[in-house]
């Protein structure tokens, strides 16, 4: 018995899968890019608590916010790195040394204005029992001691120390606000769309 030919698709029934298999790909790809999205707000909204709940045990081990000195116009004067220099040598030798031994930024960081960058931030929480322990819950996709292809570090009587920078599911920089009046620092991602300021900033506050 010679075996039955098997029918071939037409041009019509091919055009009418390959609709369907675009219509099922218009859909699914929008809802992959939304839930994707999704699960990025959850984790910066997450690294934006772990970092507020830090600072506050810094503030209570330490009696002051980070970076609690302001300028003429009550705005936060860690602004540039001679101001992230003088605090990492307070940090490590216990007071500035602007006599002696110096720190070199390399590379400089940019100047900030109103505000101080997640990697003196990230410095300063780290030098604090207290609130160490808070920065080991950072995945390390959120830290980066990278900046312009160099590794950000600070070099003290010989010392190299490394400065990451504490980054939202965005690749973005977050910032550290604080200014004369407020009870507590205010911590920012630029969200979605990378822009600061703008209605889809994640703060604590």
């Amino acid at each position: 018995m010679r075996p039955r030919k098997q029918k071939a698709f037409t041009i019509v029934e091919l055009l009418i899968v390959s609709a369907v298999l675009l219509i099922i790909a218009g859909v699914a790809v929008p809802f992959s890019v939304k839930v994707k999205n999704q699960f990025k707000l959850k984790d910066t909204k997450a690294l934006v608590t772990v970092l507020a709940d830090a600072v506050e045990r810094y503030q209570n081990a330490r009696g002051e916010a980070p970076f609690a000195t302001v300028d003429d116009s009550g705005n936060i004067k860690l602004t540039g790195p001679e101001d992230l220099k003088e605090i990492i040598e307070a940090e490590i030798s216990g007071n500035p040394t602007p006599d002696g031994d110096a720190v070199d930024l390399l590379p400089d960081p940019t100047d900030h204005n109103g505000f101080a960058g997640s990697e003196a931030l990230y410095f300063v929480l780290s030098r604090c029992p207290d609130s160490e322990e808070f920065l080991e819950r950072i995945s390390s996709d959120m830290l980066t001691a990278k900046f312009s292809g160099e590794t950000i570090k600070a070099v003290y009587s010989g010392r190299e120390y490394i400065l990451p920078r504490i980054i939202d599911s965005w690749g973005n920089e977050l910032r550290y606000y604080y200014k004369a009046g407020w009870t507590f620092p205010r911590i920012v991602s630029a969200g979605p769309d990378g822009e600061f300021n703008t209605e889809d900033d994640i703060s604590n506050l």
